[in-house]
């Protein structure tokens, strides 16, 4: 949480604007409060990497901001409510992975260290030192990425005297973003090295476009009329390109359409919830929930959903099978958390 949204706003409106927002979550309940105030703002210097310290400063007013909105409301209505806790940190990667191939520098303890150094003095600064007690994480880089068609694999061994540093602050752990796509061997290997929160989205959707595209190429198998087809392919892709605002930073021109449909970025989920997106998925599912699902034609297109599917323990409709396949990507993340003892079913 923080003036990302804003971002194109000079710091005075931007700032108020993240503090009502964080306010408001505050208050809604949430208690993992994830402070980022990482990005420039309008009147920030565009040629300079944004200072430390005007980050935790800006984070320690977001703090403090849910701090009295706790105390003063969350508080007097539940007395036993859930002091909030806080992850905070100055390296957070933009949303949806890398926009170009580089190489990618892994947090130094240094670094690490001269991060909560700031942020300690910038909360004290704010009146809100019991909120800096509460801080529970750090985003750093452990040395993780994805970009359009490549993913940078966790490497322990670089990153190991980044995450030696933890020793010395404990109840404190690392949080690591993008870590989509990485093998469920290397998710537990980050949980093991005190990266104990995993941040994933892109990955979920991703699989989740996987399925739909797969249910379009079944449809195409037993709706024999064309007119009658949902057209959920070049409908989302159609919906993508015409909202060039989601995909211009990420996508150059070549190979645009390749891109659109399978890149790791996985920009097409900005638009799933449009509207005629939305119509052609009903679509998709209204001719695919006729009868199940032929077993010969899912396992041709959604091989591990088939072998659940004979199992008996997954139904052969369309919105299942979905939803099973974004499943196999959560299992690696209950896997890498000691929920589950293999990260397959």
């Amino acid at each position: 949480l923080g003036p990302l949204t804003w971002q194109d706003e000079g710091e005075a409106t931007a700032m108020d604007k993240a503090e009502a927002l964080v306010r408001a979550f505050v208050a809604a309940g949430f208690t993992k409060i994830h402070l980022d105030t990482s990005m420039r703002l309008a009147d920030d210097d565009p040629t300079l990497p944004l200072a430390d310290t005007t980050i935790a400063r800006r984070a320690a007013r977001l703090a403090a901001a849910c701090e009295d909105t706790f105390r003063n409301g969350v508080l007097v209505q539940h007395p036993d409510a859930i002091e909030p806790v806080y992850i905070v940190g100055s390296e957070v990667p933009i949303p949806g992975g890398a926009q170009e191939e580089e190489s990618i520098h892994v947090t130094t303890p240094e670094d690490f260290e001269s991060t909560l150094s700031h942020f300690k003095a910038a909360f004290e600064a704010a009146g809100a030192s019991e909120a800096y007690t509460r801080i529970i994480g750090v985003v750093v880089q452990p040395g993780v990425e994805f970009g359009d068609n490549a993913v940078e694999a966790y490497d322990r061994k670089r990153a190991a005297a980044l995450c030696q540093s933890l020793t010395h602050h404990p109840g404190l752990v690392f949080e690591g973003h993008s870590t989509d796509y990485q093998t469920p061997r290397n998710l537990r290997q980050m949980v093991e090295d005190g990266i104990a929160i995993l941040k994933v989205g892109p990955a979920l959707t991703f699989a989740c476009r996987e399925a739909c595209f797969a249910l379009e190429a079944m449809e195409q198998e037993v709706v024999r009329d064309e007119e009658k087809r949902s057209q959920f392919k070049s409908t989302l892709l159609k919906t993508l390109y015409h909202t060039p605002k989601y995909w211009k930073r990420y996508y150059d021109e070549d190979h645009l359409t390749l891109k659109m449909k399978y890149s790791y970025s996985d920009r097409v989920r900005y638009v799933f919830g449009e509207a005629p997106v939305q119509q052609a998925l009903a679509e998709l599912m209204e001719n695919l929930n006729n009868e199940p699902l032929p077993r010969a034609l899912i396992s041709q297109y959604m091989p591990r959903q088939y072998d659940r599917v004979c199992a008996g323990s997954l139904e052969p409709w369309a919105e299942a099978l979905i939803k099973d396949r974004i499943k196999d990507l959560i299992d690696h993340y209950l896997y890498a958390t000691g929920v589950v003892v293999s990260p397959g079913r």
